[in-house]
C-alpha cells in the first residue's frame, strides 16, 4: 500500500464517533475509523476546489441573469410599439443601450445596502402605453 504511512494517536469524544460511526455507515467504502477519517480529511481538501468551482458557476449565472435582464427589459421597451423594423447589430440600437443602462441601475440597486434610499425608477413599459 503507502510506504510512508505517519501514525498519530487522536483522541474522540463521543460525538465525534457518533458522526464517524455514521459515516461508516452511510458511506459506501469508508468501512473503518481510519478510512472515515482520511475520507473526512480528502472531503475537506476537496471543499476549497468546490469553493472555486461554485464561485465560477456564481458568475456565469450573474452573466446570464443579466444579459435575461436585459432582454426582458427591451421587450418591455417595446419594440413594437417604437416600430422597430430590423436593428444590425444589437449593441449599437438605442432600445439595446436604454436597457442596458436600466439594468445595470437595477442590478446596482439590488447588490447595495442603500436600496432603500435609492428613489424609485419608473419602468420603460408604462412610459409608451
Amino acid at each position: 500500500m503507502i510506504n510512508n504511512q505517519i501514525r498519530k494517536h487522536i483522541i474522540f469524544t463521543t460525538t465525534h464517533e457518533d458522526i464517524i460511526n455514521k459515516m461508516i455507515d452511510t458511506i459506501p467504502g469508508v468501512n473503518s475509523f481510519s478510512e472515515a477519517v482520511r475520507y473526512a480529511v480528502l472531503s475537506m481538501a476537496d471543499m476549497t476546489n468546490q469553493q472555486q468551482q461554485i464561485n465560477e458557476m456564481k458568475r456565469k449565472l450573474n452573466s446570464i441573469s443579466k444579459n435575461t435582464d436585459i432582454l426582458v427589459e427591451m421587450v418591455a421597451g417595446g419594440f413594437h410599439k417604437l416600430d422597430v423594423k430590423a436593428i444590425g447589430r444589437h449593441e449599437e440600437s438605442y432600445v439595446y443601450q436604454d436597457a442596458l443602462k436600466h439594468t445595470e441601475h437595477d442590478i446596482q440597486i439590488a447588490t447595495t445596502k442603500k436600496a432603500g434610499k435609492q428613489p424609485y425608477r419608473q419602468s420603460t413599459s408604462s412610459i409608451f402605453r
